[in-house]
């Protein structure tokens, strides 16, 4: 068989797994194995290389940033300035060559991002920004996994329903892709939710109900030309979630219980799904 990977026998995978690790344990286990359970990780060649650093990460946390420092709507102009103050703050603690050109990027994108932020407020009663939560999953009777999530903007709208909304600065899935459950990561975290798993929401005395649904499921993509930002928008009703917290439970039971037989994995179309730096660890059979 060619390019056909294995797993061995009685894999020692940790009890915990995000909701961004999902889509890796689905589509490329052996690599998920390495990271996780050997602990494998790749050596930074630019380490200590601040032009290296990523974006994505500064962009994150300026928004969060500004989400949780939010008191009262301002004009434009003076919320684009606060924005453009708190990304210099955090540029300040990176003495990088690409100072110019992100802030540049900063610049372009604040505007938008404010007439974005109000427009979906003004249908928000609650609006937190990078929320852990955390749930077990019981697989069986003496055996749970911990299930994790961070949500980058979590929002309880005036109509009762939750919003989950996820920041890329990359490639975002197709709304098929996030329905059929094949990137899972907007629906863990609605898993997650459903099972009270966001302090955030206990706080606030919400607890999840048929009247919460259907869920609203979001990605919001940075682009290099205006508009922006782009929203891909979705949903989810109560069954399809239930259907999907089986899937997700029969997918942790087939790693984690199913003990008797090795585990084989084969890419689609034979090859890997990411320039692949465990590639060389693996054994062909």
């Amino acid at each position: 068989m060619k390019n056909v990977f294995y797993l061995p026998q009685q894999i020692k995978l940790a009890k915990k797994i995000s909701s961004s690790y999902f889509y890796l344990l689905m589509k490329e286990p052996y690599r998920y194995y390495a990271n996780k359970a050997l602990n494998l990780k790749s050596k930074n060649r630019f380490k200590n290389n601040l032009q290296m650093v990523d974006f994505g990460l500064f962009l994150h946390g300026i928004l969060e940033n500004y989400t949780k420092t939010y008191s009262y709507p301002m004009s434009i102009h003076e919320s684009e300035a606060r924005f453009i103050k708190i990304a210099e703050k955090l540029m300040s603690r990176i003495s990088s060559k690409q100072n110019v050109l992100w802030m540049h990027k900063v610049r372009a994108v604040a505007k938008e991002f404010i007439i974005f932020d109000e427009r979906r407020r003004k249908e928000a009663v609650y609006t937190f920004a990078e929320e852990y939560g955390v749930t077990r999953i019981n697989l069986c009777e003496k055996f749970s996994i911990s299930v994790s999530s961070i949500v980058d903007r979590l929002e309880l709208l005036k109509d009762g329903r939750l919003a989950i909304v996820d920041y890329k600065t990359g490639s975002i899935p197709s709304v098929k892709d996030v329905q059929q459950g094949i990137v899972p990561q907007l629906i863990v975290s609605a898993v997650i939710a459903q099972h009270s798993g966001f302090s955030c929401l206990k706080k606030i005395n919400f607890s999840m109900s048929a009247n919460c649904f259907p869920l609203s499921l979001s990605y919001v993509k940075l682009c290099s030309s205006s508009p922006y930002w782009r929203t891909t928008n979705t949903s989810l009703d109560l069954l399809a979630l239930k259907k999907h917290f089986t899937g997700l439970k029969a997918l942790l039971s087939f790693f984690y219980k199913e003990k008797d037989k090795p585990l084989f994995f084969l890419p689609f179309g034979g090859t890997s799904l990411y320039e692949d730096e465990y590639r060389h660890l693996s054994r062909c059979l």
